[in-house]
């Protein structure tokens, strides 16, 4: 296990100078038996639809990339290490369409996120991959489990002797990694605020410094960036993410500091500090330092021994939106990233000018800058930036930039997603790419909804009918396209204050309403306007909380949302009059509020019956990873035999089975095939799916899919694990259904009537089936199909005829339309 905070305190004084070798071994994820997933997408950057254009567009965010030789000549082969993905690669950067292929999915490890890779200098099969992420907000997971590493170009992988267990902290974060040049066994590594190194290839290290400064912009104490003097391995220089800069003349064992303020021209606290050397004049170094305001450039002439300031400028730059790189052609001409991307020019006298060279062509917030020559003494710049990545070359004029995200560079970030009952389209909220439509056909678009995404709904009656959530500079905004996503209105009146940024759920619920949960719970009617509030949940109001989780019982009269904690409604369909109670109290010591508890992540009620319901939790080491209730929340039972020891994400409760439940987690998604027994033990269900934050988790059952929303790996599908069983619906008493969604035959028993009120579509080969004296009333009813194939018909049993009909004979089976019903697609 992990050492505890003052445990590792004294190991750190002790390992300053003892060779350091964790014993933490993360475990292989599983696959598991009976899944079969597949990529549904996006495959490429989704096509925009009006008024959105290529730059709002892309694959995924948070990139970093980086080629074998930096040196080379226009290199194809590129290397992009994404947030919650792995390690991508292609061999074709310079095609219109390069191909990308994942390398870090053979660990079947956790490895989430990855900031930094690095190469043995004489073999590009041997890569060092440090994981984990430094800027950890929502669900970018911020641990890592340390420097892995291949040597047969990410066939295989294995842990090396830096390795931690998760959840750890951004202690346990490799922010940077760098190999001496000549001598590949030596291997300096920067973990937050703790510099490492090994001198044989990994198989053990050791700790050289600790930063004991804390960054201005909120963050734990943190190193940020390491690089060897051009032509001398021995010397090194370290930045800290604060105003603070080290060199060492031996190899890391020592160090001189040098503090960035004022006295060297920085005339704000510093957040970050980046470097950037010249292979032609190895004594030039150049440091690139975000501050509160500015962007500060310094240049140094003697090897960081004396300070120049060259530039005080804003230029759109943060503490994680703030990379710096120098031409490999001019030493006077920098790069450097934030919201745009900057071209700086040093003069003979050293000073500097800066030109915006990105546009609306280009995605905002640029995270890595990667530049090489053309071999014409022309640049090629290469920018992850939160809408893909991009490669840009001068052409005499302008700066002419491109889209080279390709095919396969599948790491797109959701955080909702929402599955068409025809599934012909799959919308999602994605991390700073806002709204996506995924297609399994694979036409993807992209709508002009820009920011962040959250969760997503389609009308199951109508599926051109799409709610999305998307923010930016202001609160989340629910929308609403009518004609399948090419166009789109706001659609929150009436909604009481604003939902949480990532966490804002949505359901559309087969009675033809839309709900949605903000510091209320709401209700959308079919075709209106105006949203419903239903009762008042009063949450807390001190932080304030915000509901970030519900589910809606098959009636509409029970609700189960999570606020601070999970509050229980039984009355919901008397909208303001509904009713509201905290069950947090009777969990017991699984909620965060109570000692050794964690906070809930996901809540889910059985389809047939709102008694039973189950809850997850965002925990590691915990031992409540899902809790079942059998009584609407009264009583609790622990059911998390077999679960993985990381957060449970989501939860899909399967209709047609007693008690089929799935888990989305970090690492993947698990079924248990008898999720009402506090006995029985969850299955990996990963076959074909790489170990990934499983972030939402929906059904269709037309087609027989589970479908899983990710974070970092875009759309699966998977077929269940077992089929649903919808039993046919006898009707022996009147009865009157408004909105249905019908996945079962039906038969109208003698005797009685069925009245049909509003929308109802009915199920692939399904049939409605009237006896003898028994009647249908289609009143003003919309009957079509369900699963954009022909649903069977309905029929009505002849009467009785002959002599015996004079005296005992029934009617036939009758059907009656009324105020403009329609019935279409049937066979």
């Amino acid at each position: 296990m992990t050492p505890t905070s003052l445990g590792r305190f004294v190991l750190a004084l002790l390992l300053v100078t003892l060779p350091f070798k964790f014993n933490a071994q993360v475990q292989p994820i599983p696959v598991g038996n009976g899944a079969a997933w597949e990529y549904i997408g996006p495959h490429e950057p989704p096509t925009p639809t009006k008024g959105t254009s290529w730059g709002n567009t892309g694959t995924g965010a948070q990139v970093r990339v980086g080629f074998f030789d930096k040196k080379a000549t226009n290199p194809a082969v590129l290397y992009a290490a994404t947030p919650s993905g792995g390690l991508f690669r292609t061999r074709n950067v310079l095609d219109s369409l390069p191909i990308w292929e994942n390398l870090t999915d053979s660990t079947r490890l956790p490895v989430l996120g990855v900031r930094s890779f690095a190469f043995d200098p004489f073999d590009s099969n041997t890569i060092y991959v440090g994981t984990g992420i430094r800027y950890p907000l929502d669900m970018r997971r911020s641990y890592g489990i340390g420097l892995i590493k291949t040597t047969d170009s990410g066939r295989t992988w294995a842990q090396t002797g830096l390795r931690f267990e998760p959840p750890g902290s951004m202690a346990e974060v490799v922010h940077d990694l760098l190999i001496h040049p000549e001598n590949p066994d030596t291997i300096h590594v920067l973990c937050g605020k703790d510099y490492y190194r090994s001198d044989d290839g990994g198989d053990s290290f050791s700790l050289k410094k600790t930063n004991p400064y804390p960054c201005p912009a909120g963050w734990e104490p943190a190193f940020g960036a390491i690089a060897h003097k051009p032509g001398s391995p021995h010397q090194l220089y370290l930045t800290a993410d604060a105003g603070h800069f080290f060199r060492s003349n031996d190899g890391g064992e020592t160090w001189q500091e040098t503090v960035i303020d004022s006295s060297v021209g920085v005339t704000e606290a510093v957040m970050r500090i980046d470097m950037a050397t010249s292979q032609r004049n190895p004594n030039l170094l150049y440091l690139g330092i975000s501050a509160q305001r500015n962007v500060f450039i310094l240049r140094s002439l003697d090897s960081g021994a004396s300070w120049q300031l060259v530039l005080k400028k804003n230029l759109g730059s943060s503490y994680e939106k703030h990379v710096f790189a120098i031409s490999p052609n001019d030493d006077n001409r920098l790069y450097v990233g934030g919201l745009y991307v900057h071209e700086v020019k040093i003069d003979s006298l050293g000073k500097a000018t800066s030109k915006q060279i990105t546009a609306g062509n280009v995605h905002l917030d640029h995270r890595e800058l990667c530049v090489v020559s053309d071999g014409q003494g022309g640049d090629i710049i290469y920018s992850a930036n939160d809408g893909g990545l991009y490669r840009a070359i001068f052409d005499g004029k302008k700066w002419q930039w491109r889209d080279v995200s390709g095919r396969g560079f599948n790491n797109m970030q959701f955080y909702g997603i929402a599955v068409a009952e025809d599934y012909s389209v799959m919308p999602g909220g994605t991390q700073d790419l806002g709204t996506m439509l995924i297609r399994p056909d694979g036409n993807s678009t992209k709508p002009n909804l820009g920011g962040d995404g959250t969760d997503c709904a389609v009308d199951p009656y109508n599926p051109a009918n799409i709610f999305s959530i998307s923010w930016a500079l202001g609160p989340p905004v629910i929308y609403k396209s009518a004609d399948g996503g090419e166009t789109w209105k706001q659609w929150n009146k009436g909604m009481v204050a604003n939902g949480d940024s990532y966490y804002h759920p949505m359901i559309f619920h087969e009675n033809g309403s839309l709900y949605a949960g903000t510091t209320k719970v709401h209700r959308l009617p079919y075709s209106s306007k105006d949203w419903l509030q239903i009762g008042d949940i009063n949450l807390p109001k001190k932080d304030p909380w915000k509901v970030t989780a519900m589910t809606v019982s098959s009636d509409g009269r029970t609700i189960y949302a999570l606020g601070e904690q999970l509050y229980r409604c039984t009355n919901a369909h008397l909208d303001s009059l509904a009713t509201w109670e905290p069950l947090g109290e009777k969990m017991g010591d699984a909620v965060i509020y109570k000692r050794g508890g964690a906070p809930v992540q996901e809540v889910k009620c059985d389809p047939e019956d709102a008694r039973r319901v189950w809850v997850s939790f965002l925990s590691y080491i915990n031992r409540y990873k899902v809790l079942f209730s059998p009584d609407g929340g009264e009583t609790w039972s622990n059911l998390s035999r077999g679960l993985p020891a990381y957060p449970i994400n989501s939860l899909l409760a399967q209709a047609g089975t007693d008690a089929v439940l799935y888990a989305g987690t970090d690492v993947g998604v698990w079924v248990n095939f008898d999720a009402t027994n506090p006995d029985s033990e969850w299955q990996p269900y990963n076959a074909g799916l790489p170990v990934c934050l499983v972030k939402d988790l929906e059904v269709n059952y037309c087609r027989g899919r589970l479908v899983a929303g990710t974070h970092g790996r875009g759309i699966w599908a998977t077929p269940l694990a077992v089929p649903s069983a919808f039993e046919a619906i006898e009707v022996k008493r009147d009865e009157v259904w408004d909105f249905r969604l019908l996945r079962n035959d039906v038969t109208v028993r003698s005797g009685t009537t069925l009245t049909l009120r509003g929308e109802v579509r009915i199920a692939e080969g399904k049939k409605i089936r009237v006896e003898k004296d028994a009647k249908l009333v289609l009143d003003g009813a919309h009957l079509s199909d369900l699963c954009g194939r022909p649903w069977a018909s309905i029929e009505t049993e002849a009467g009785t005829r002959g002599f015996l009909g004079l005296f005992f004979g029934k009617e036939a089976g009758e059907v009656v339309s009324l105020n403009g019903a329609t019935v279409t697609g049937f066979e």
